[in-house]
């Protein structure tokens, strides 16, 4: 199983929303079977341009002990994973996490999308997504004084 977490979200001012009800709980409430049925809110994280993020990611091993490289999906243009070297995101034998940053151009529009990380390993397995959000530094403060 590939995890993508957000690192430390209060210091690099991102956002990680609550995290949803557990399924059994919500089912027991009530009877609410329609809880089982919702997806789960991905995390979010918020970079303004020129700026940077760090996020984790996290594998679990399974007996699965040779090195495994990583694509991360779906960033939008001008966002880049920054300070990898030559190997990329890669988790070595032995460990089950790794520590990459996420780097915005400063001409970066305002933008929502979501990213995932694919592990290039038997199988291919991919990470549930994280939404990322480029926001100016007068939009991030609105949106705190909004709360």
């Amino acid at each position: 199983m590939v995890h993508l977490e957000l690192l430390d979200a209060a210091a690099v001012g991102a956002t990680e929303p609550d995290a949803p009800a557990d399924d059994k709980e919500a089912a027991d409430e009530g009877g609410q079977e329609a809880e089982k049925l919702r997806p789960p809110v991905p995390p979010e994280i918020v970079i303004q341009p020129g700026s940077s993020v760090s996020c984790r990611l996290r594998v679990e091993r399974n007996g699965f002990d040779d090195r495994i490289n990583f694509e991360i999906e779906n960033l939008p243009h001008g966002i880049i994973v920054d300070d990898i070297g030559l190997s990329g995101v890669l988790i070595p034998e032995g460990q089950t996490e790794r520590v990459f940053f996420l780097s915005a151009e400063k001409w970066v529009p305002a933008t929502s999308r979501l990213f995932h990380a694919v592990a290039k390993a038997e199988g291919d397995q991919a990470s549930l997504p994280m939404l990322l959000h480029v926001r100016r530094a007068d939009e991030v403060a609105t949106a705190d004084d909004g709360e």
